[in-house]
């Protein structure tokens, strides 16, 4: 003990060691008392519907940046007292009782870092039970201190002890500055971002080394939650054992045997929590690395609008039936059942074979067999095929480019289909804590070639009904637009829903509408469908419109969490035939956008909710600050798109806002009309 309370007096005589120790304890209070203050007046200002406890949680990950560095210092600079003072050359004289004094440096470093932990646990405790937040959240609590705040300590210690041993303390400061920079994304970027290959050589490095909180800067997902994934432990369980690897030296000296044994033991152990940091499965990433989820819609670095395409199924999906498992990523064994009666290549070449005798005789034998040379479908590219098989168990060549699967047949045919998948999102994830598996991203084979990106921007189009019949091996429940029967989720749709994590399911049950405890905005959106205020509001503008009422939300609602990923990628609004996605910002004029978009895009209704207000009001409009593209660009790049805009603001200023509108609606409604440039021209022309 006496060694030990020496070592103490150490840490407490080192000015440098001690002053860095009371500034990282100055400044972290001084934030969190920050911090807690703004939470809590907001809190006074709006209750419970105004605090949401994932930005609470958010916000003090900004200081984990801090403690690294700070860490990093204070062992580094601690470890290296015995070269400082001389007195190294005596305490491996000693051999495995000289080492005792390295191991009680560890001790005091690791009791430094108890004291800070506490000192933190202070306001996330009191912050917990002030802002009233939900008991779900105990779990990130602890989960935040044990990981971010003590682990991450932990780690940084570590990586100075590894750094200390370096002979030269000047070498020593451009090591521990250089991986700081490589910890700390927000300095790397810029680097990166500049150097091509060797930025992505600087990524994957990082992934590799970095136990930082991930996304630190970017909106949270109130699903998900706080990322504490068990990858994030097993790099600090990688620098525990790089930065203890000296430390055995030392205790092992004398000892040739003992040496090699406890080399041999590091080295198990870096091997086993190396494959468990780079195999890490499906997590949320949302940063700009190759592997987050604003990066998934390129392949192979490209961007999906060169490689997308459309192309129809030549045959029918009556239904799947799927057996799916998901841990640390999905693996799935979906059987895709096809239609009995012909093929739809069958009747696309006899209508395109016109008169040809022979061409049709061969298309009603290949109708009659129901035997295809190839079967297109669409499957997210993060998941990889490994076996494709036919309904009698014969393997099926395949071939998977991008987000696009072509099956080759057998000659045979075939009834079913079987594909054996695994993988894993970040934008989609699915893994034993949460999952977003939304059939809006084709996360199981679909029929034929489907476009389903633009501009990172998930597009989804009115598929057909079928059958679904699923067994999800997952810990806990799900919510899902299926029915739960007999321990499998059975049902007829358009396509298929899971969702996991910090959902409200109580509440969930009594509105039918999932909500989010860490992001109280949800429940206003809850709120708004519950109290039929979107209701009224559709109906307004309906009215003002000339349009048929139609209910606003009578499915399962899902709220999309605000996370940055899913704000980049998705949509606020998505209707299906079980369910709606729907933002914490659905509107009137969202789901009115949404409806015209399922029978396709035009120039004219893009232009009609270009125009549309905010609110329901239209004379409330002040139609001459409407921008005539005429007059503010000229007509250098002026088009028929312009044209139209400028034709249709005019007759806005001549007849009125509402009453064009109204015009515009009925025409863009017709069951006729067909989205022509040139025709909706000449229309605006007559308005």
């Amino acid at each position: 003990m006496k060694s030990f309370a020496k070592t103490i007096k150490l840490f407490l005589k080192s000015p440098q060691i001690i002053l860095a120790y009371l500034v990282l304890l100055g400044v972290s209070n001084v934030v969190f008392i920050d911090l807690y203050k703004a939470f809590v007046t907001e809190y006074e200002k709006w209750g419970e519907q105004g605090t949401d406890a994932i930005y609470f949680l958010g916000d003090m990950g900004y200081l984990c940046c801090v403690f690294f560095v700070f860490w990093v210092f204070i062992s580094y600079e601690y470890f290296r007292k015995s070269k400082e003072a001389g007195i190294q050359e005596n305490l491996d004289c000693l051999g495995a009782r000289g080492s005792i004094f390295y191991l009680h440096q560890l001790g005091t470093l690791m009791l430094a870092v108890l004291v800070f932990s506490a000192n933190v646990s202070v306001y996330m405790v009191v912050g917990y039970f002030r802002l009233h937040f939900p008991p779900v959240l105990t779990d990130q609590i602890f989960k935040m201190l044990a990981i971010n705040v003590f682990l991450l300590s932990v780690g940084a210690v570590f990586c100075g002890s590894a750094i200390s041993q370096i002979k030269n303390r000047f070498a020593g400061y451009g090591v521990a500055l250089a991986l700081s920079f490589l910890m700390i994304w927000e300095l790397i970027e810029p680097i990166a971002g500049g150097l091509g290959l060797g930025g992505n050589a600087l990524h994957v490095l990082r992934s590799f080394l970095c136990f930082l909180p991930p996304d630190i800067t970017m909106s949270h997902d109130a699903l998900y939650g706080m990322p504490f994934e068990s990858y994030r432990i097993a790099i600090i369980g990688i620098w525990v054992v790089l930065g203890s690897i000296w430390i055995l030296q030392k205790m092992c000296i004398r000892s040739r045997n003992a040496m090699t044994v406890a080399m041999c033991v590091c080295v198990v152990l870096f091997a086993g929590l190396s494959e468990r940091a780079w195999n890490r499965g499906s997590v949320l990433l949302q940063g700009d690395s190759p592997q987050s989820a604003l990066m998934e819609c390129l392949i192979d670095g490209k961007e999906p609008e060169g490689l997308a395409q459309s192309k129809a199924a030549d045959f029918e999906v009556t239904g799947y039936r799927m057996e799916l498992r998901i841990r640390k990523e999905l693996s799935a064994v979906c059987r895709v059942a096809l239609a009995e009666s012909g093929t739809k290549r069958a009747e696309n070449n006899a209508q395109s074979a016109g008169n040809n005798a022979q061409s049709a005789g061969n298309n009603a034998q290949s109708a009659e067999n129901n035997a295809l040379r190839e079967y297109d479908f669409t499957l997210y590219h993060c998941y990889q095929i490994r076996d494709v098989q036919d309904d009698k168990g014969k393997k099926m060549e395949f071939r998977q480019e991008g987000d696009y699967v072509s099956v080759k047949g057998n000659g045979e045919a075939v009834k079913e289909i079987t594909f054996y998948y695994e993988g894993s999102s970040n934008l989609i994830y699915s893994n034993s804590h949460a999952c977003f598996l939304t059939g809006i991203v084709p996360w199981y084979p679909k029929a034929g070639y489907q476009i389903f990106t633009e501009n990172r921007c998930v597009k989804w189009k009115e598929e057909p009904l079928v059958t679904f019949d699923i067994g999800l091996d997952i810990p806990g429940e799900v919510v899902s637009n299926l029915e739960y029967v007999d321990g499998r989720y059975k049902g007829k749709t358009d396509n298929a829903l899971f969702v996991k994590g910090f959902l409200d399911e109580e509440y969930y049950k009594k509105t039918n509408v999932v909500c989010y405890p860490m992001q109280r905005s949800t429940y206003r959106t809850a709120k708004m469908i519950r109290d039929g205020e979107l209701q009224r509001g559709m109906d307004q503008w309906m009215e003002i419109l000339g349009g048929e009422k139609e209910p606003a939300a009578d499915k399962k609602v899902i709220c999309i969490p605000t996370s940055t990923a899913f704000s980049t990628r998705l949509d606020e609004y998505y209707e299906t035939d079980s369910y709606i996605l729907a933002g914490v910002g659905i509107s009137p004029r969202e789901l009115i956008r949404w409806r015209l978009e399922k029978t396709g895009r035009s120039e004219l209704k893009d232009l009609f909710y270009e125009l549309m207000p905010y609110e329901s009001f239209f004379d409330e409009v002040d139609v001459n600050e409407l921008l005539v593209y005429k007059e503010a660009w000229g007509t250098d790049f002026y088009d028929k798109k312009d044209e139209l805009h400028d034709t249709v603001v005019q007759k806005i200023r001549d007849v009125g806002m509402q009453e064009i509108m109204k015009r515009i609606y009925a025409r863009i409604t017709a069951e006729d009309y067909e989205g022509n440039l040139d025709a909706d021209l000449e229309f605006a022309g007559k308005l």
